[in-house]
């Protein structure tokens, strides 16, 4: 392959022709969208009936046990048959005269060097809507499929050929499998193909230079250049442009096994109650499960190809519908590269989804029984997730730590349900109610977990300190071993005996006001708590009275009470 120089071009597009482009591709897209749909939609039926054929294939199939004679018995039927494919007057290459060989098929792949020309294209978006394009284009000479005739853009396209012809494949017109006859669609397939080992001697060389229709430039000469290939031009090893390379394959004659329909001593393809034809042909002995099974996935196979190819039209075709959107957006280069970015997202997903219920429907119509089956399952599931939220909503919620928002708290021991209580100031997180497995497991869960580690970590507290475990009224949970505390710090009272209050004392009866420190009634919100003598108990920081109104002496001093004692001092104390 030579390379030749490159040239750059430089130009732009204005905004309002670019918009007027994006609205003319809004019918393109359309047309794709509509295409892509409608492909979808057949793909589902033609994989339905394909595969309903294989099936009647499957259970109307006979066995012939032999091929060497025509057996009446089977004719009409769908047989499966095992033989030598053979052909006796060959096949002939009619654009190579005498090229020839002794097998069902025969083809000629052609190749020229031609010049070529690529372009590379790199745009940029300008403020205001505008575009700039670059585009670059080289030249190369190489070998290509076809004769390059078009212009070029920035040079003179100077190309021919020496030999113009085309691909071609003929295939033997007596093959036989025994005493019955291929048809024309059985001999296509038939696999196998091989290289030609071609005798291209020097008379026969010379014969297909006088017959073949060459331009002739320069003294052009025929070439072989390997076992099946033919060379049109001076030297193989320095092609120039206008040089032809022909390759021939041959598919051989050997033993194949076919499935199809015996008709009159031909063996032809087999017509299906729904008008599906069926024929299927592999080199070598092969059982009919084997044979059906390759059906049934070449069936699958083109199913999910040409699904994709729906998907992908169906995605462009959106594309193209809602690219003006991003090209009004490009007066500011950013916001519409986002556009971009976004709308293309947007027409995947639309494209996929919309795949999908194209594909849904179309097994509703053509698969009824499954299609039903799998739209009310999803249906089911639809309604059980949006059911299963609605009841986690409504669920009553578990107390969070204090300080801790989102974070919920362990359930308080001994409690029904194992939901925690409610404590004021605290928030709640809606929490499942657990199942009796999930409990039963719960409860082994922490039996062997104490099991295996007795002592428990300490929680950390919302700024990071050791935080203590909670007793069942809030307060911190009582070592191993001691009693735990009641709601006043005080020990809980045991079972069937009063809790006590705040100050030691039992804790009052519902309706009753509680007892103070000294075993008085607790003063009301507001008033002064009595002292053990029934005397209003002192302020803080000044001293309690005395049984007789008098200031309570400190500990180890005489106190003073009414009396003729002198000085005023009693023996209290002393």
């Amino acid at each position: 392959m030579a390379d030749f120089d490159s040239f750059t071009e430089v130009t732009t597009q204005s905004w309002g022709s670019r918009l007027k482009d994006s609205f003319t591709g809004i019918i393109v897209g359309i047309v794709l969208f509509l295409g892509g749909t409608g492909l979808l939609w057949w793909n589902e039926g033609r994989t339905v009936s394909v595969g309903d054929a294989i099936n009647e294939a499957e259970r109307t199939v006979e066995e012939l046990p032999a091929v060497a004679s025509v057996d009446p018995a089977f004719d009409g039927k769908l047989i499966h048959a095992f033989g030598r494919a053979e052909t006796t007057a060959g096949v002939k290459d009619a654009d190579f005269p005498g090229v020839e060989a002794k097998g069902l098929a025969l083809r000629h792949e052609v190749q020229f060097y031609q010049m070529v020309e690529h372009k590379k294209t790199e745009k940029h978006k300008n403020a205001g809507g505008s575009e700039t394009t670059t585009t670059t284009y080289s030249y190369s000479t190489e070998w290509v499929d076809h004769p390059v005739t078009r212009s070029f853009a920035k040079r003179s396209n100077n190309n021919f050929v020496l030999l113009d012809v085309k691909d071609s494949t003929v295939y033997a017109e007596d093959a036989t499998l025994g005493a019955y006859r291929l048809s024309r669609e059985a001999v296509q397939n038939v696999g196998g193909e091989q290289a030609l080992n071609c005798d291209f001697s020097d008379p026969k060389l010379q014969r297909l230079q006088n017959d073949l229709p060459l331009k002739s430039k320069n003294g052009r000469m025929l070439w072989r250049t390997g076992p099946n290939t033919l060379y049109i031009g001076n030297n193989s090893g320095q092609p120039q442009i206008g040089d032809v390379r022909v390759k021939f394959f041959y598919v051989p004659e050997g033993n194949i096994s076919i499935l199809a329909k015996a008709s009159a001593g031909i063996f032809q393809p087999w017509v299906a109650s729904n008008g599906e034809k069926f024929l299927r042909v592999e080199l070598g002995k092969r059982e009919v499960p084997e044979m059906i099974k390759g059906a049934r996935e070449d069936n699958a196979i083109m199913c999910w190809m040409l699904r994709a190819l729906g998907v992908i039209l169906v995605i462009a075709g959106l594309r193209m519908i809602l690219a003006p959107i991003s090209v009004v957006l490009d007066v500011l280069p950013l916001l519409g590269d986002i556009a971009e970015l976004g709308l293309t997202l947007v027409a995947g997903l639309v494209g996929f989804a919309w795949s999908f219920i194209v594909i849904a429907i179309a097994w509703i119509r053509f698969r009824p029984v499954l299609g039903i089956c799998l739209l009310a399952a999803a249906v089911a599931l639809i309604a059980f997730v949006i059911m299963r939220g609605r009841k986690r909503a409504q669920m009553p919620g578990q107390p969070m730590a204090p300080g801790m928002p989102g974070q919920p708290v362990a359930p308080f021991p001994g409690q029904p349900g194992g939901q925690a209580q409610a404590i004021p100031g605290q928030q709640f997180a809606p929490q499942p109610e657990p199942s009796l497995k999930e409990k039963l497991g719960g409860v082994l869960q922490q039996i062997s977990q104490q099991a295996q580690q007795p002592q428990q970590p300490q929680q950390q507290s919302f700024y990071g300190q050791p935080q203590a475990p909670q007793g069942p009224y809030g307060q911190p949970q009582a070592p191993y071993g001691q009693g735990p505390q009641g709601p006043y710090g005080q020990p809980q009272a045991p079972y069937g005996q009063a809790p006590q209050g705040a100050y030691g004392q039992p804790q009052a009866p519902y309706g009753q006001a509680p007892q103070g420190a000294y075993g008085q009634p607790q003063a009301p919100y507001g008033q002064a708590q009595q002292g053990p003598y029934g005397q209003p108990q002192a302020p803080y920081g000044q001293a309690p009275q005395g049984a007789y109104g008098q200031p309570q002496a400190p500990y180890g001093q005489q106190g003073q009470y009414p009396g003729p004692q002198g000085s005023g001092q009693g023996s209290q104390g002393q």
